[in-house]
């Protein structure tokens, strides 16, 4: 990439609109948004978003399409990719990997992270039940959380439960966070994964942190399908972002309920 096209595109990130359209369009992967719902979803006037949205075409970090009535937008990954490696490429010798943490994800990473496959209109219109595990390390606040919703919005479509590999109890922040949008939890309590392997059939194993993932074989022959989602947890955000624990697991909480309405083909 040459020198100029590098300039243009960080510059067209050195806008806090544009920044914050680049990192919804990250976690909106190849499904993309439209105007509206990023507008939306940012606060922002239509008419403002446009100028936004025009610019990061022009310089080529997004790119869209028309899909019926609607232009959808998505992250040119192709373009994040070449900036990222004209940055790093020269780091430490031509060894960029040692000049960043072993835990630091690329863009293209959390693209990949986030890719969330809808299930099938077969599996959602036919009539067997699925079985849902919901998996963490210590089934206290993510996998009680996402266990919580889906039940709720799940209908009776779906038996659901939670399971840690290291089971602890169910975090109040979690319950008073469900609370807020009418959804009890605080009859739940923390289980092992030992009480569902060979004990129950699961249809999908969904995995919402990368410890939990890391014992996954053991899943494999007692679940039909696992998936991974990467839900942060809500005292990591605190602990980067130095915000209010309470609103760490409200942002928690939203972000399950997206990642689950993708999933069950829901719209906002």
């Amino acid at each position: 990439m040459k020198l100029e096209r590098a300039v243009d595109i960080l510059g067209s990130l050195a806008q806090p609109t544009r920044l914050m359209i680049f990192r919804l369009l990250v976690m909106a992967a190849e499904k993309g948004m439209c105007a509206g719902d990023i507008a939306e979803r940012l606060d922002v006037p239509k008419t403002g978003l446009s100028f936004h949205l025009k610019e990061m075409v022009h310089v080529g970090l997004i790119e869209s399409k028309r899909e019926g009535r609607s232009i959808i937008y998505t992250l040119k990954k192709g373009r994040v990719r070449e900036v990222i490696t004209f940055l790093t490429s020269d780091c430490c010798h031509g060894r960029p990997e040692l000049c960043l943490p072993a835990e630091t994800e690329t863009v293209e990473a959390l693209v990949e992270a986030e890719r969330i496959e809808p299930l099938s209109k077969e599996a959602l219109s036919g009539k067997k039940t699925l079985n849902v595990l919901f998996l963490c390390t210590h089934n206290s606040a993510r996998s009680q959380m996402a266990e919580g919703i889906l039940r709720t919005i799940g209908n009776d479509k779906f038996e659901v439960y939670s399971a840690g590999l290291s089971p602890g109890t169910v975090s109040k922040s979690a319950v008073e966070s469900m609370a807020e949008i009418g959804i009890d939890i605080s009859e739940q309590c923390s289980k092992s994964t030992a009480d569902f392997m060979g004990q129950v059939k699961i249809d999908h194993a969904i995995f919402l942190c990368s410890d939990s993932q890391a014992e996954s074989p053991r899943i494999y022959p007692y679940a039909d399908q696992s998936h991974q989602w990467r839900i942060p947890s809500p005292n990591s955000l605190a602990g980067k972002h130095g915000s209010a624990l309470v609103d760490c697991y409200r942002d928690v909480r939203e972000e399950i309920l997206r990642h689950l309405n993708i999933w069950l083909g829901i719209n906002d």
